[in-house]
């Protein structure tokens, strides 16, 4: 299992919401290690607003690449 909880600087509504904070793609090093390690399962927790952003879109998309089946909850 990999519970991974990315800087979530970048999404918060409590921040800038800066879509270019370099910080806001560190999620994807998730699909590196998910890849590498290719665990069962995947938990990855965040703000709301991180399921609206183009880096969840990019890694939902990778996951599934690697045949993860991928749902989010708010």
């Amino acid at each position: 299992m990999i519970i991974a909880g990315p800087p979530c600087q970048g999404f918060s509504t409590l921040g800038k919401r800066d879509a270019t904070d370099p910080r806001n793609r560190l999620g994807l090093e998730v699909v590196r290690w998910a890849a590498v390690m290719k665990p069962r399962i995947i938990v990855i927790e965040n703000v709301a607003a991180f399921l609206g952003a183009r880096v969840w879109t990019l890694l939902a998309r990778r996951l599934e690449r690697l045949g993860y089946a991928v749902t989010s909850e708010v």
